[in-house]
């Protein structure tokens, strides 16, 4: 697709952008404390984190309480905030079902996250956002076109974990949807989000070259899956081909 950028792997965990032709290449990163550090590098003064600590009822659009406003289109899913973390359900060829009654659901087609001002960079836990291999998502870090992350290579088996992304560019929004090409049986998602932190740059950025990763991705706490999996397992929604 014109103005899409392709992603791949490293070995080492870290996910770097393919940009055809472009100067700089947005960054993205699976160890919060890399990170960290190159957001500083960056430019950026202070970190907004959000902890989802005020619960939100569901509904089409909601705002957290750091200001982003969290919009779900062409449809009624879920997109809310409970006991600590960001609930969102997406399905992009609108044909999920309930798992129990086998009716269909009116899910969102997509969920856009838009943040307060323009950003440089944002990162947050994921947590079992890659249990149908299907959860894309996608925004314009480096001023060039939509650039499309697929969690089930960012997350891989953990199917939890940490992503962030430093870009090139200020963007604003990014947002969450569905595979719906045939290489899988289900094209829905419900996944949770944690911690989300996001920053702008200073007037004056200084060295605005990130620093590399560190080879070896921060683990997961297998607390943090603990205490979400219950909340997780009454949500989910699952697609029947």
């Amino acid at each position: 697709m014109s103005g899409q950028n392709t992603l791949v792997i490293a070995s080492t965990g870290i996910i770097w952008a393919i940009l055809a032709g472009a100067a700089g290449a947005a960054t993205f990163y699976t160890d919060r404390a890399s990170w960290e550090a190159a957001m500083a590098a960056a430019g950026v003064g202070s970190l907004v984190t959000e902890t989802f600590d005020q619960d939100i009822a569901n509904n089409s659009v909601i705002t957290f309480e750091s200001g982003v406003q969290s919009t779900g289109t062409n449809g009624q899913g879920t997109n809310d905030v409970l006991d600590g973390a960001y609930g969102g359900n997406v399905d992009s060829d609108k044909d999920a079902v309930d798992v129990n009654t086998n009716e269909p659901l009116d899910v969102f087609e997509s969920i856009t996250w838009r943040f307060p001002t323009p950003i440089i960079g944002f990162g947050a836990d994921f947590i079992e956002a890659a249990t149908g291999e299907v959860l894309l998502l996608s925004g314009n870090f480096d001023g060039t076109g939509e650039q499309i992350i697929d969690f089930s290579d960012v997350l891989g088996d953990l199917e939890t974990g940490f992503f962030g992304v430093v870009g090139t560019s200020p963007f604003q929004e990014i947002t969450f949807r569905s595979r719906t090409d045939d290489s899988s049986e289900r094209f829905n998602e419900f996944w949770l989000t944690d911690n989300l932190s996001f920053g702008s740059v200073k007037s004056d950025p200084g060295d605005s070259n990130p620093p590399d990763p560190e080879p070896i991705p921060e683990p997961f706490s297998p607390l943090a899956v603990l205490a979400f999996g219950a909340a997780a397992m009454g949500r989910v929604l699952k697609k029947k081909k």
